[in-house]
């Protein structure tokens, strides 16, 4: 697999209030730890126990349980009901109704808890690389590809909405006259009795000048990667 280009995703509320806990647990753990870990920088080269910049071992502490924390424990069972995002990781599955001569793809679930299964099997198919201060998502279209260039988690009394800016890139076999456009996602996070749904409308640029309703339910967990690159 190639690598995966992720993007820092804002949200509204503290969480990074949680960078200084992270940061107080560090600072407690070099105050036990301080002198064994100048001992191992020691061994460096052009290092010496007395050439070790003070704050070094806390800054070592802090980088691996930062390093731990952002790739695997904020989505822990346990730990995810107090930490601010939503864990979105996964492939979710849904469909599509646009104003552009009126297209309509895929299967939604209708609130009626039926779910009417459409006859196109163009299903569009997202999916979701997130980490605890990055994401990218990832849209499969028939005949394009939308691809985040932002996002932001909007919490409110209600259901987090995660907000999508995103670029589509046309593929070779895609409609004459369909070209790279830009557009925004507003998607609803609620569970249900099926699953995970996110749900909204999107609107795009004035190259398209369209919108619709998106709706997708997650059907897989398994976003494991074995490269991932930030930018």
């Amino acid at each position: 697999m190639g690598s995966i280009l992720m993007h820092p995703y804002s949200i509204v509320g503290a969480r990074w209030r949680k960078v200084g806990y992270l940061m107080f647990t560090a600072v407690l753990l070099s105050s036990f730890l301080q002198e064994t870990l100048i001992e191992l920088f020691a061994i460096l080269p052009f290092f010496t126990t007395s050439l070790v910049p003070p704050g070094l071992p806390t800054f070592a502490i802090f980088t691996a349980i930062f390093f731990v924390w952002d790739r695997y424990l904020w989505h822990f069972p346990l730990v995810s009901n107090f930490t601010s995002p939503p864990d979105l990781r996964g492939t979710w599955k849904g469909g599509l109704t646009s104003s552009h001569e009126q297209t309509r793809l895929g299967e939604f679930e209708m609130d009626t808890d039926e779910v009417e299964q459409q006859t196109s099997e163009e299903t569009p198919i997202m999916v979701i690389d997130q980490t605890w201060s990055n994401i990218k998502v990832t849209i499969d279209f028939p005949h394009s590809e939308s691809i985040s260039t932002t996002a932001s988690v909007i919490r409110d009394r209600t259901d987090p909405v995660l907000r999508i800016n995103y670029r589509n890139h046309p593929r070779g076999d895609s409609p004459d006259g369909v070209g790279i456009h830009e557009g925004t996602n507003d998607l609803r996070y609620r569970t249900h009795e099926s699953g995970d749904i996110l749900e909204g409308k999107y609107y795009t640029d004035e190259n398209r000048n369209n919108h619709g309703h998106v709706e997708f339910q997650r059907v897989d967990y398994d976003r494991i990667r074995d490269e991932l690159t930030f930018f």
